[in-house]
């Protein structure tokens, strides 16, 4: 479950980190750097969240863990 609020979120926020106006801002700041390795962080993880939900869903350890939480 809550995999499936994640992956909407990581990828509206990667979206948005990777808008000029967010870019030119943080060129300005001197945080570029920064901005541009928490964009490729959020890419990565927008990428394994799908299949950490189907792990989530199938695996029954996982299963077991996340409904000990």
């Amino acid at each position: 479950m809550a995999d499936s609020l994640l992956l909407p979120l990581v990828t509206r926020v990667a979206s948005r980190a990777a808008d000029e106006p967010v870019q030119s801002v943080t060129r300005t700041w001197g945080i570029y750097a920064d901005c541009d390795k928490l964009e490729r962080c959020l890419l990565v993880v927008q990428c394994m969240l799908p299949d950490a939900e189907v792990k989530a869903e199938t695996n029954p350890v996982i299963k077991e863990v996340d409904e000990g939480s």
